[in-house]
């Protein structure tokens, strides 16, 4: 993996802060090797790895999460067992059903730090925020 220091810059300064971080672009273009390189990179760090929950639903792993309650209850039991700060990396949310819910009640109880991607036209569009805002 060719490390990104010009990429990981641009996000460093919203490491930690209470906002979602959303990397998208079209399928195959890098997106879940970034996310994998801020994990490495936290982890240089000094965050225990174990703060690191990382959901690709491109892996048939998660397969069983399909829609927000899906989704909501998972990380909830993942959080419960790990001390501040969470670091949640979820890789293509669109595929599941009204991520937006369970990604808006993530910030709102400020579960963890957020990280997601997505390739398709409402994840790109301008009105994202719009969607993260309507619970």
């Amino acid at each position: 993996m060719i490390r990104r220091e010009r990429y990981l810059k641009q996000i460093e300064p919203f490491i930690g802060k209470p906002i979602i971080k959303v990397i998208t672009g079209i399928r195959r273009c890098g997106k879940s090797t970034f996310l994998k390189m801020i994990c490495n990179s936290l982890t240089e760090q000094g965050v225990n790895p174990v703060n690191l929950i990382l959901i690709n639903m491109d892996s048939l792993e998660f397969d069983f999460i399909r829609n927000y309650h899906d989704l909501n209850k998972y990380v909830k039991t993942r959080i419960v067992k790990i001390k501040k700060p969470v670091y949640l990396f979820i890789d293509e949310i669109q595929e599941i059903e009204g991520w937006e819910k369970a990604v808006a009640g993530f910030l709102a109880d400020s579960m963890a730090d957020l990280f997601i991607t997505g390739s398709n036209s409402r994840l790109l569009s301008s009105e994202l925020a719009t969607h993260i805002c309507k619970r």
